[in-house]
């Protein structure tokens, strides 16, 4: 009957909408993601090109690994993510499967690329003569490298890559699948909360005026929206853990959100890279 249904709506389209088969909205939140990312990324690019840092670096790397997991993400679509498992082969979901762990691997090393990027900008701006807060700066530098690493091992360590089966329970193939979520989302949304007051400690008692500081301070909240995507990602993932109705087509509103997620992140941490922010500072950046 699902395959029936599947045919019915195919057409000649690129990629069909219909209750079993939500893959086109995974395809067109991926796509944006991936082109407002892109412009973002270029435009940092050029209003940086001669004072190049670590900073943009970091960005240079989550952007290849956005592409990379990009590249992983629309594999899956391609084979079938996003639909019921009653109109997806055998051997498509096993390619799916295997597309969505690498895919889940690359999307948090990407975030935490970003963050990297943003605490390395942090320490470049602030930090110069105040030794204090460049030991503070590195620190929060290691634990957003430290929550890469460990977070990939974390979502996919004893993960079994086979197809789910629809009849049994998603601990049969990674047991604790939404506990260990709820870790990594933790530490994500505590690190971008400490990133977006971080700036607000560091001007407070600096000499300069007081609207100066302020685009300073905004340019850094911009970071807070990826917290609440994060949140958004564990609330629709651990939905779909509990919903047994057409699981396949359940995954859909978390691999959006966390396509959101990174799509905002790279955004914003290019945000306080505007030359408006950047001649606030007299540190011959620009």
């Amino acid at each position: 009957m699902i395959a029936v249904l599947a045919r019915q709506y195919d057409g000649n389209r690129f990629s069909t909408i219909t209750p079993h088969d939500h893959g086109g909205q995974i395809w067109i939140t991926v796509f944006l993601s991936l082109v407002y990312s892109s412009l973002t990324f270029f435009t940092r690019c050029y209003i940086k090109w001669h004072i190049f840092g670590l900073d943009d670096w970091a960005m240079v790397g989550a952007e290849l690994l956005t592409v990379g997991q990009f590249a992983a993400v629309m594999y899956a679509v391609a084979n079938g993510l996003g639909k019921s498992f009653g109109i997806v082969s055998d051997s498509a979901q096993t390619v799916l499967a295997h597309a969505m762990f690498g895919n889940a691997i690359l999307i948090i090393l990407a975030l935490a690329a970003t963050k990297a990027s943003v605490i390395l900008l942090i320490r470049r701006v602030f930090t110069r003569d105040l030794r204090r807060f460049r030991l503070l700066c590195n620190g929060l530098l290691a634990l957003s490298i430290i929550w890469g690493v460990a977070s990939s091992i974390a979502v996919s360590a004893r993960c079994d890559l086979r197809p789910i089966d629809p009849n049994l329970p998603h601990a049969a193939f990674c047991a604790d699948k939404t506990t260990r979520w709820k870790v990594v989302v933790a530490i994500d949304v505590a690190t971008e909360i400490v990133f977006a007051c971080l700036p607000v400690y560091l001007v407070w008692n600096l000499q300069m005026k007081s609207d100066l500081k302020f685009r300073v301070v905004l340019a850094f909240m911009f970071r807070l929206p990826v917290a609440a995507f994060s949140l958004l990602f564990l609330n629709a993932i651990s939905r779909s853990m509990t919903n047994g109705l057409l699981p396949g087509v359940n995954v859909t509103p978390w691999v959006i959100w966390h396509q959101v997620e990174l799509g905002y992140s790279l955004i914003s941490a290019t945000i306080p890279c505007l030359k408006s922010f950047i001649k606030s500072f007299d540190t011959g950046l620009g």
